[in-house]
C-alpha cells in the first residue's frame, strides 16, 4: 500500500483508530517511530506521519512533511463502456485504475441484459482501495450514462471499437481521448447505423476479445 486515506491528513497530529488501526498498526506491525503516508480525499497531496503513541486500539502520529504533488496521467482517457455482467466489470476496475483511465461512462446498449444493475457505491470503494495500492491520487470517475446515441452526441470525436475491417493505427491510439466499447456480442444493427464508418475500428488481433478484455487492452495501448 502506497498511502492510506485519512480524513484528517494534513493536520499536525492525527489519531489512527478503527479499520485504519487494524490495517496500519496491527496487520503491518508498525511501531512507535515508524512512518506512514496518509492522504485526505479532499486534496491530491499526501503526507508523511511518524507514529508517536500506541495505546490499545488507538495510535497518534505527528506530521513530518507534505510530499510533492504526484505526476498525473499524460492523457485524460475516457471509456464509454456498454454494460456487461457487473461481476466482470468489478474485476477490471483495479487494472483500469492502475493504468490511469480518467473516466468510464456506462451505457445501456441494445444487447445489454436488462437485469444488470450497476453497483457504483461498491465500485467506488474498490477504486479507493486500488488507488491506495498503486499510489494514484486522482480518482477514476464513474458515470451512469444512457444510450449509445446520447454518448456519441456528447462525444462526437470518439472512436468505436467494433468488428470492423480496419484496425486502430498508432496515431489513433496515441491521440484519441475517448473510445466506445460494446457489450458481449457487439453493437446491434440499429446502433451501428449511428456510427460514422471512418470512426469504427478494431483492435489489431486475430482473436475475438471479451468486452472487459478490450477495455483493458485499449487502456494499456493508450496509456502505457
Amino acid at each position: 500500500m502506497i498511502y492510506h486515506f485519512h480524513t484528517d491528513a494534513g493536520q499536525s497530529v492525527v489519531r489512527i483508530e478503527g479499520e485504519a488501526f487494524r490495517h496500519l498498526i496491527k496487520a503491518r506491525r508498525s511501531d512507535i517511530g515508524d512512518t506512514l503516508t496518509l492522504r485526505n480525499k479532499a486534496e491530491l497531496s499526501s503526507y508523511t506521519y511518524r507514529i508517536e503513541t500506541i495505546v490499545r486500539d488507538e495510535a497518534t502520529a505527528s506530521l513530518v512533511e507534505r510530499l510533492p504533488e504526484p505526476s498525473a496521467s499524460t492523457r485524460a482517457l475516457h471509456l464509454g463502456w456498454c454494460i456487461i455482467d457487473p461481476k466482470n466489470i468489478e474485476k477490471m476496475l483495479p487494472q483500469l485504475v492502475e493504468l490511469g483511465v480518467e473516466t468510464i461512462t456506462f451505457l445501456t446498449c441494445d444487447r445489454t441484459q436488462r437485469n444488470f444493475r450497476l453497483e457504483l457505491s461498491r465500485w467506488e470503494r474498490i477504486i479507493d482501495a486500488s488507488m491506495q495500492q498503486c499510489g494514484r491520487t486522482a480518482s477514476m470517475k464513474l458515470i451512469e450514462g444512457k444510450k449509445v446515441s446520447d454518448f456519441l452526441t456528447a462525444n462526437p470525436h470518439a472512436l468505436i471499437l467494433d468488428f470492423a475491417p480496419t484496425p486502430l493505427d498508432s496515431t489513433q491510439i496515441s491521440t484519441t481521448q475517448t473510445f466506445l466499447i460494446g457489450c458481449e456480442g457487439g453493437f446491434s444493427p440499429n446502433e451501428q447505423a449511428l456510427f460514422d464508418p471512418a470512426k469504427v475500428r478494431r483492435l489489431d488481433t486475430a482473436h475475438v476479445l471479451r468486452s472487459e478484455t478490450a477495455a483493458v487492452a485499449i487502456a494499456s495501448l493508450a496509456l502505457l
